[in-house]
């Protein structure tokens, strides 16, 4: 009955048993995207109910689709809270590698519908100039609009702008300056020679980089080489986490640039770009990965062939998640995402064992 544990919704039948085994309320579309007439059945179970998506790139589009369809149809005790997973993660996977505590725990930490909105607008684009601020706060604006229920739209409208002043708090005023002040009250320098993509890349910092990516990227820093054969696919996807994005883009600028950088300039430019701080977490991340590529003693023939491997499977896995929220928004493809999802879940746990190194060995 409504007020009770807020039901889950999760993406296929395998995760709805796990929940079920966690002591969880949870149900599943089977593919496809959440309709209208199903929200509204689950409201009159729930007032809150979870969607859980992965949190990587594909989960968050899926989550931004659930909150278009249903940004109009909220209301007082109608709303929805999001659950997003580490990515590469379900509940299926959580439950099989950590037990029931851990998955009611992931499951427990969840954001608010405002926050993921939010969320959804401000990665549309680099906020990095006034006219793309100005563009940002419009979307906000828009998507309180949105909303039916004048009295909350009206509330949206308040929180949003609260979250972007947040975001873009004013500069403080300065005192007047006095002869013999020198530099005191303004601050340190800004540091020279940053882009917008080593700002960026600072933000990134802020979460954890998975070691997969953080491997595929180190191991293009120690031998930008390998990334020529696959300029394309690195610009298209990056690395598979999104974190990386920005020095994904600024690694294959420099090698359509003609500068043929050897490990150690590309490290001295990246750290005058302002990536220093990210290429450092990102060998910490990558020292969890196992990745037999990043051996000192290993061949570099046989590392270069590895390394392709790791990325192939990368963009297999970004080539699935697209094909499956193809499969979500068609009808009738039930069987279709039961089949792309069991591959994606497939490749996903090779990566996430270390298999997939052992795989790349016999090519």
């Amino acid at each position: 009955s409504k007020g009770k544990a807020a039901v889950i919704v999760v993406e296929g039948y395998m995760d709805v048993i796990a929940c079920q085994r966690a002591g969880l309320p949870a149900v599943a579309p089977m593919g496809t995207a959440l309709t209208e007439e199903q929200m509204e059945r689950l409201w009159r179970v729930s007032s809150e109910p979870v969607l859980c998506f992965d949190g990587d790139a594909a989960g968050l589009r899926a989550a931004y689709r659930a909150i278009e369809r249903s940004l109009p149809l909220l209301k007082a005790g109608r709303s929805f809270r999001f659950s997003l997973l580490g990515a590469g993660q379900d509940p299926d996977d959580i439950l099989r590698d950590k037990g029931a505590p851990a998955l009611r725990q992931a499951l427990a930490e969840t954001h608010g519908f405002a926050e993921v909105l939010f969320r959804r607008e401000q990665d549309l684009e680099p906020l990095d100039t006034p006219e793309r601020k100005a563009g940002f706060k419009a979307r906000l604006r828009n998507a309180a609009s949105a909303i039916q229920d004048k009295d909350l739209a009206e509330q949206y409208r308040r929180d949003l702008f609260d979250r972007f002043d947040a975001l873009f708090p004013r500069s403080p005023q300065r005192a007047p300056w006095t002869p013999g002040q020198g530099r005191r009250g303004f601050g340190p320098p800004p540091k020279l020679g940053q882009t917008a993509e080593g700002a960026q890349a600072m933000q990134s910092l802020f979460r954890a980089i998975e070691p997969v990516p953080a491997a595929l990227a180190h191991g293009a820093i120690d031998d930008p080489e390998r990334m020529d054969d696959h300029l394309e696919e690195i610009a298209a996807h990056g690395f598979g986490d999104k974190g990386l994005d920005g020095l994904a883009q600024e690694l294959v600028r420099l090698r359509l640039s003609g500068h043929s950088l050897d490990s150690a300039a590309l490290r001295r430019h990246l750290a005058q770009s302002g990536h220093d701080a990210l290429v450092r977490e990102v060998e910490k991340a990558a020292a969890k990965s196992g990745a037999p590529f990043l051996a000192a003693n290993a061949p570099l023939a046989e590392a270069r062939v590895r390394w392709s491997q790791a990325f192939d499977a990368s963009t297999r896995v970004a080539a699935l998640e697209d094909a499956l929220a193809h499969a979500r928004d068609v009808p009738g493809q039930d069987e279709a995402f039961r089949r792309l999802k069991a591959e994606r879940d497939a490749l996903r746990r090779a990566i996430k064992a270390g298999t997939i190194w052992e795989d790349s060995a016999g090519t």
